[in-house]
């Protein structure tokens, strides 16, 4: 290894981290049928419930929701969407819940040679999510994807509803519901700019690459990196975006690597009172993802805060366009 390549692997090792995935933040256009959603028919347990934001959470897990007309899931796209980790004697149970409440759902699919069990569903926004069954699974067999050797292929529109229905019957359904998060997939209009932010950006880790697909953990989380069209947050909107958490001591120096590779973002801001956490936001525009942003439960060293506002509000001076600049 030569000694420029050296100090970059040294770099990129000691160069601060996301430590963990906080939270999902996705757009509702009706918030008492997101919460109804998450909390009545999935089993999740609200943990926040105000006029203008809900989160729930699934374990360690959290979904915020909060009120924004766009911004789900594309009608005919696969991505976004955000996958769930399900027992296999839990699988079809949950699909039994959904189907109850008037939620569209389609058979479960796997891919050659793989023990997973999948299957594809949307909240009333629109907002996609997946069952991710590790192994296991035998309930029913599993119908093979199209781009997995079979010929089986997800009509992604007729998963879209209106409003959720009252069940027929409550009783007799299964009290079963999703664990925790297993990965999330996004979409990408530039996959090698995508993979250089994610790894040289927020020293993430690939764990699997092909052409069409990309898998990269951060802060412990699995990422699917994927080329689509379209799909990621809208320019002027707020969601959906994803929030990492970072040790108070890294913040800073996150924050400075970010601008080392001419992100443009505001500076640390509060996150609601009386709490003191500090948050920064990117918008990682190259690669055509969302809004990444950092959050640290401690205040920063080093760093003065300012109004929540401030980070809720300026979001569109977050975007850079062109390309990640820095070593390839």
């Amino acid at each position: 290894m030569d000694s420029q390549a050296a100090q970059l692997q040294k770099a990129r090792v000691e160069a601060p981290t996301p430590s963990g995935l906080s939270h999902i933040a996705i757009p509702s256009r009706d918030l008492n049928q997101s919460k109804q959603f998450f909390v009545d028919v999935l089993g999740g347990n609200l943990t926040v419930d105000e006029p203008a934001l809900a989160r729930v959470g699934f374990g360690k897990f959290a979904i915020v929701l909060a009120p924004q007309s766009g911004g789900a899931t594309p009608a005919h796209a696969e991505y976004p969407h955000y996958a769930f980790t399900v027992a296999p004697e839990d699988f079809m149970g949950i699909k039994r819940r959904l189907e109850a409440f008037g939620v569209p759902t389609h058979d479960p699919w796997g891919r050659m040679n793989r023990p997973h069990a999948l299957m594809y569903f949307r909240d009333p926004s629109g907002n996609q999510f997946e069952l991710f069954c590790p192994s296991g699974f035998n309930a029913v067999p599993l119908r093979l994807g199209s781009r997995a050797g079979g010929d089986y292929v997800i009509d992604f529109a007729a998963l879209g509803y209106g409003k959720l229905q009252k069940p027929a019957t409550e009783t007799d359904l299964p009290n079963v519901g999703p664990g925790e998060y297993n990965h999330m997939t996004l979409p990408m209009r530039d996959m090698h700019e995508a993979k250089r932010f994610f790894v040289n950006v927020l020293g993430g880790t690939v764990a699997f690459e092909r052409p069409e697909h990309i898998t990269v953990i951060v802060g412990g989380a699995e990422i699917g990196l994927s080329p689509e069209a379209g799909g990621w947050t809208a320019a002027d909107a707020e969601y959906p975006h994803y929030t990492f958490l970072v040790k108070s001591a890294d913040m800073i120096p996150l924050r400075e690597r970010v601008e080392s590779y001419a992100f443009q973002h505001p500076r640390c801001g509060a996150a609601m009172a009386p709490t003191p956490q500090c948050i920064f936001a990117i918008r990682p525009a190259p690669c055509g993802s969302c809004i990444v942003r950092a959050d640290s439960k401690e205040p920063c060293v080093g760093e003065s805060r300012r109004a929540a506002t401030t980070c809720r509000t300026s979001k569109r001076s977050t975007t850079i366009r062109g390309k990640i600049r820095g070593i390839e």
